[in-house]
């Protein structure tokens, strides 16, 4: 299988100027009168890769900053390209248990994805504060884990960065997860492991001895294919 993905860690495309000396000292004289409270309440960064559901040849790097603050059986997440000060907005995604995820309809199933496969591979970790060599302990990542292996995503990105897109043009695109060996190519978990520090076989390791593995996905998720790509409807 051929797929591609941004090179590690791109130098962002973006429209307009660099911010000048002015902007920054602007921004920071604003933060200690602003309030952050939806912010301040996420917990959680995660590291992933999201091929696009509509063409899965298409990966991109997702670093995902949730919280899990208003409802037992919902996390809440925005997506960056990176884990810089300077990354781009790029998705959100929304995760449901298990329990939630039944109760939806056949056709509302389809644009929710597992997250079995990339969590017992090692591909989905945790990001770690810089300097942290190899990430977060394994043993660290388990609680959140053990919490995420059964869940369903749902999740849309704006800016399509593998296509050097300079603002995120045109319509959100529906992401999905690798769901098994054959959605992953070994240059994309080597450009994964360098990008995040990790070895993402000695992590499938040990998750197996921690992981109850023979959870089976809920029939519906990880639908793929062209009918997932929206096209505009205009009059």
């Amino acid at each position: 299988m051929s797929q591609t993905s941004v090179p590690h860690n791109p130098e962002a495309v973006v429209a307009g100027e660099p911010l000048t000396v002015g902007d920054r000292v602007f921004d920071a004289s604003q933060q200690i009168a602003f309030s952050f409270k939806p912010i301040s309440n996420i917990k959680q960064a995660l590291c992933a890769m999201h091929p696009y559901a509509a063409d899965s040849t298409r990966v991109v790097p997702a670093y995902h900053y949730c919280t899990h603050n208003i409802s037992s059986d919902v996390h809440q997440c925005v997506i960056f390209d990176s884990n810089e000060p300077t990354a781009r907005l790029i998705g959100v995604e929304y995760i449901v248990t298990e329990k939630v995820f039944k109760t939806l309809d056949d056709e509302e199933k389809k644009l929710w994805h597992s997250h079995k496969y990339e969590i017992e591979s090692g591909i989905l970790t945790m990001v770690a504060k810089q300097g942290i060599p190899g990430g977060i302990d394994d043993m660290l990542e388990m609680p959140a884990l053990k919490d995420l292996h059964t869940t369903y995503g749902k999740t849309w990105h704006f800016w399509q960065i593998d296509l050097g897109h300079a603002l995120p043009l045109g319509l959100p695109t529906l992401m999905k997860s690798f769901n098994g060996p054959d959605d992953v190519t070994p240059e994309l978990i080597k450009d994964h492991e360098k990008r995040t520090g990790t070895n993402v076989q000695a992590k499938a390791e040990y998750r197996a001895k921690h992981l109850d593995t023979r959870y089976e996905v809920v029939a519906g998720a990880d639908a793929k294919g062209s009918e997932f790509e929206l096209t505009f409807k205009g009059s």
